[in-house]
């Protein structure tokens, strides 16, 4: 509420609007609650993409999510299998162009 009321801190909100003040904005909260700014932004993007969408959108899928961090040596791990993978990908296809006879004057780097 200190945001939206004072455009303030908590403590500074609190300076600045008495007991009886900060009631009477309860109250106007709980007849039209205000600040939650994803959904007000998630509603205005799916109204938008609803007017050329063939697929109507909820306004939630423009609501990013919280996710739990993940630790960097499992991400390090997994672009490490990738880089892998992808290498295996560019070499086979090395000497699938050789073995066709066509010289790969433009050979991919390899990830690292």
């Amino acid at each position: 509420m200190a945001r939206t009321v004072t455009h303030s801190s908590v403590r500074q909100c609190q300076r600045e609007i008495d007991a009886r003040e900060f009631q009477e904005w309860q109250e106007i909260y709980k007849q039209e609650p205000w600040g939650d700014d994803w959904l007000q932004t998630g509603v205005l993007a799916a109204s938008n993409v609803n007017l050329w969408a063939k697929r109507k959108v909820k306004p939630e899928r423009f609501i990013p999510r919280v996710r739990a961090r993940r630790d960097p040596r499992e991400v390090e791990a997994e672009m490490h299998q990738w880089a892998r993978m992808h290498n295996r990908i560019v070499e086979r296809k090395q000497r699938e162009a050789e073995a066709r006879g066509k010289p790969n004057s433009t050979k991919p780097t390899k990830a690292h």
